[in-house]
């Protein structure tokens, strides 16, 4: 029923304006136990695919874990000038690969704080995403190498903070009302520093910094970009 709900929401998701797309991971600070699932809000900044541009945008973001090592995540996002209008510029589907389980600090479980891991942790993210224009559908792909740091975390346990790097490659084309085939395609890199701050067993923070470098048959050019994102999130 969860999977369910998460394919529904993301499919029925749709709209009319600019091509952008997300270039953000917004990892949780280590891969979901099996059968849980998670909820996300994000203000964050999301590239143009024919300009330089970047936009104020939000974005939501549903995860079920199919496996302890296998997320599937759902995600939907708007400018900040569309949502008002209830418009929906784009929509992902992707999947968190964790190619390792994270080891809890001893110390922090026996004292019963939020989850604190002292290891290095990797996973893979594999993502397939629709773009919504007007006249427009642009389809895009990317994949990403991910390492979990070790927790840096607080004496009394109160809080534990996780960073993680990233590295990956984009690939995308559009398709217009009025072509006869693609009118655009793009090709880049992706890469990605992140921070997810845990309070509680549930509640948790993700700051993230994205640095996209891509080519597109539109600007005929290589556009580099460097735009933050905020993310709030909450599992059960």
């Amino acid at each position: 029923m969860k999977m369910l709900v998460l394919f529904v929401l993301v499919l029925l998701l749709g709209g009319c304006t600019s091509l952008v797309y997300t270039p953000y991971l917004h990892l949780p600070a280590a891969p979901m136990k099996s059968g849980t699932m998670s909820v996300a809000g994000s203000g964050e900044g999301l590239p143009e695919t024919s300009s330089s541009t970047i936009s104020a945008s939000g974005e939501g973001i549903l995860a079920y874990a199919l496996t302890d090592n296998v997320t599937l995540r759902g995600g939907a996002w708007s400018r900040v000038s569309d949502i008002r209008s209830g418009e929906v510029d784009g929509t992902s589907l992707d999947a968190i690969v964790a190619l390792s389980r994270p080891m809890q600090l001893k110390q922090a479980l026996e004292m019963g704080t939020v989850p604190v891991y002292s290891g290095f942790d990797v996973a893979i993210v594999p993502r397939a995403m629709s773009l919504y224009g007007w006249n427009t559908l642009g389809l895009a792909g990317s994949i990403s190498a991910a390492v979990w740091l070790p927790s840096i975390w607080s004496p009394e346990g109160k809080f534990a903070m996780r960073p993680y790097i990233a590295i990956g490659g984009l690939v995308g084309t559009g398709y217009t009302s009025n072509s006869n085939g693609a009118s655009g395609h793009g090709y880049g890199m992706l890469n990605n520093l992140g921070l997810t701050m845990t309070f509680s067993p549930h509640f948790s923070i993700n700051e993230e910094v994205a640095n996209p470098i891509v080519w597109t048959t539109m600007t005929k050019a290589l556009t580099w970009y460097l735009t933050p994102s905020m993310t709030v999130s909450y599992a059960w």
